[in-house]
């Protein structure tokens, strides 16, 4: 083999390789996006929950009036807490998708997806 024709084969090749590698880093930046948009769904879910939650339970502390309204207003808030289960199950789902994607991190939200569980 000449050098000119190594050149060729050494170009050949090095063309290869890095068109290789260039769809690896298109394969890792779709993965990165997709995680990134797992996370900001799971972040969305999680906060809206916890601000409602945290509502809900400032509305039962700061209950008053007779016990029979109090009663009647606990009712009406475990109709409501009822009622938010398939939003708690959609977190939950998102949750182990993260998890089984092993995204353990969320800039997005301070709630874990490890953490929120619930019988």
């Amino acid at each position: 083999m000449n050098s000119f024709s190594t050149l060729i084969y050494c170009f050949s090749f090095f063309y290869q390789i890095i068109k290789e590698r260039e769809l690896e880093l298109q394969k890792e930046h779709r993965r990165q996006e997709d995680n990134d948009k797992l996370r900001r769904e799971f972040a969305r879910l999680a906060n809206e929950f916890h601000q409602w939650l945290t509502d809900c339970r400032g509305e039962m502390m700061e209950a008053s009036g007779s016990l029979e309204q109090q009663l009647d207003c606990i009712r009406r808030k475990a109709q409501d807490i009822r009622s938010q289960r398939s939003k708690l199950k959609k977190i939950e789902e998102l949750g182990a998708l993260l998890e089984e994607h092993l995204i353990l991190d969320n800039r997005y939200t301070g709630e874990w997806p490890f953490l929120i569980k619930f019988p």
